[in-house]
């Protein structure tokens, strides 16, 4: 990867070159699409908008995270047994984390992409 030219927000993630450095906009797309649907590798125009790839990104995760904190809440009223409500709300548990990360990691790329730069603070 070389040295860093640029720094980066706690969060950014590790696959993504940090800004300015050459080529780090690929890497950026590439992580990008790692999270969204996989029909959208075969969209070129994502690619070569990767501020709209980093938009629809962040839409996306959001989308994620609003039906996680749907299941959460409506699973009780499913017609399903109290043993599965408690497995799957279990699982949301543990998976919600990291949806966390990867949408708060998708909001770094997107400000990058869009042109604003991290200034750590002292």
């Amino acid at each position: 990867m070389g040295l860093m030219s640029a720094p980066v927000p706690p969060g950014w993630p590790a696959e993504v070159w940090p800004p300015q450095q050459v080529g780090w906009e690929d890497t950026a797309v590439a992580w990008l699409l790692d999270q969204a649907p996989s029909e959208w590798r075969l969209l070129p125009v994502l690619r070569r908008h990767p501020q709209v790839l980093a938009w629809l990104t962040v839409q996306h995760l959001q989308g994620e995270v609003q039906a996680a904190r749907a299941a959460w809440t409506d699973l009780p009223t499913r017609r399903i047994e109290p043993q599965a409500v408690n497995e799957v709300r279990q699982m949301l548990a543990d998976v919600g984390p990291e949806l966390g990360r990867r949408l708060q990691a998708a909001v770094f790329l997107q400000a990058a992409l869009d042109g604003l730069r991290y200034v750590p603070r002292l």
